[in-house]
Parts: C-alpha cells; structure tokens; sequence
C-alpha cells in the first residue's frame, strides 16, 4: 500500500489523460446551467435573506454547489499538457510495476483499463466495497470452490518456518536457488522446477529491489553471488538495457 500511495499523484494525473471529449462538453454545459442558477440563488439570497424561508431553497442551492462541484471535476485545464510515458515512468519508480505491453502504449486505453486495476476510482472502490458483502460468498460457492485443493496445495507447499518468525511464505525469502528463473541470471544457480519458479523473474527483482534499498544487509552466499555478477554485469550492458530485455518490471 505504501508503494500505491507514492505514486498516487501521478497516477491521478495519468487516469485524467483520458478524459472523454464528450464527457467535458456535457460537464462544461451542466456546469454553466447550474452555476447560472446557483448565482441567481445566491443573489436573491443576499438581496432578501427571506429567500431561504422559502420551501426547497436551500435544498436547491446545495444539490446546485454539488453539480457545479462534480461537473469542474469532468473539465480538464485548457493548458495542461499530459504526457502518458513520463506518467508512467514516474509512476514505475514507485510501485516497481510494468508488463512489457505497457511499454510504449501508455496512450492506448487498454492500457489504462488494466492500470485501472491498481488505481481504482474512488466510485469503483465505494461500489464495490457495497456490493461485496453480496457478491463475495457467491464466488466462494461457484467459483473458488473447484480450485480449494490448489489453494491448500499451495499452503502446502510453500509455507517454510522461520526460528523467531513463525510460519510464512517461501517466496517472501527471496531464495533464488529455490525460486529463481533461468531466464534472470539464475541459470546454474537454481534448483525450483518450473511450479516453483517465480512468474516474470519476481525473485530475483525483489532480491535486486531489497538489497538497493537496504545496503546495510548481509545476504546468504548464493544470493551475495548473484548480486556481484548483476554489478559486474550492470557497467557492460548498461541497467537500462537489462531492464528492457527482462519480462516484466514485478518487484
């Protein structure tokens, strides 16, 4: 969540890339309309504050301040100038997130559909938050339940336990050698089968990610081998090029 939070600003930014240009007609025309008569309200108001003793006066006067207040949200700023890969990029540096077909098609609306996903809208997130009481058991029931065994094989097997810790995940270890991809310089080095593997190299870019963030840390053997040989590696090719030539960017 921490990560989510970071880059929310720009990911609101980024949302209000797309803007439907009939939406912002229709939201510029309600806004006229209804701050017209919210004027006049407010006028009469002042003039005569006998106005407000009148029957739905104030009631009119708050849904107007309402509309006029959701319509300027629906406008963006004439001189705003928005750049989707920048925002994205930005966004990136914070939730260490982004599948390979985002890249260069942060224009594209399938593109913000699936960004979507982690950054909801505010009426989404209330919507469903409403509804899953309702819809939550329903899946449990119809959907989850043929795939019950999976889940508990996966409990299963992949739940270590750690001397002062208790039980967790394997995966949280960052173990390369169980769970390390051939493809991301574990090759030689890894001994997870392809159901212990991490998707999209996750292992080993959350290894990369925690000892960035934490150089104080001493790592096992094996994974202190693989951060060396990534360093050595690094200046050769360039960290720009290894990232591009990687699945994903999942840390």
């Amino acid at each position: 969540m921490s990560r989510l939070s970071k880059g929310y600003k720009a990911a609101s930014k980024y949302m209000n890339c797309f803007l439907s240009p009939l939406l912002t007609v229709v939201a510029k025309n309600l806004a006229f309309f209804a701050g017209s008569l919210l004027a006049v309200l407010i006028a009469l108001t002042i003039y005569d504050e006998d106005v407000l003793a009148v029957e739905h006066v104030l009631t009119s006067i708050t849904l107007l301040g309402v509309c006029v207040t959701v319509c300027r949200s629906f406008i963006p700023d004439k001189n705003m100038v928005f750049c989707p890969e920048q925002l994205l990029r930005i966004i990136l540096a914070h939730i260490h997130y982004m599948p390979d077909h985002w890249q260069g098609n942060a224009h594209r609306y399938e593109t913000r559909d699936q960004f979507s996903q982690l950054f909801q809208y505010k009426a989404v997130f209330i919507l469903e938050e409403l509804l899953s009481p309702v819809v939550t058991p329903i899946i449990l029931i119809f959907c989850l339940r043929r795939k019950s065994l999976e889940i508990i094989d996966f409990f299963r097997n992949f739940t270590v336990e750690v001397v002062g810790v208790g039980d967790m995940c394997s995966f949280a270890q960052m173990d390369i050698r169980q769970h390390g991809h051939p493809a991301w310089m574990s090759e030689g080095k890894t001994e997870a089968s392809i159901y212990q593997q991490a998707e999209d190299g996750k292992t080993e870019l959350s290894l990369m990610h925690f000892a960035i963030t934490n150089p104080q840390w001493q790592p096992p053997r094996e994974t202190t081998h693989f951060i060396s040989q990534l360093k050595e590696r690094g200046p050769q090719r360039g960290y720009r090029d290894f990232y591009r030539n990687t699945p994903s960017l999942n840390i």
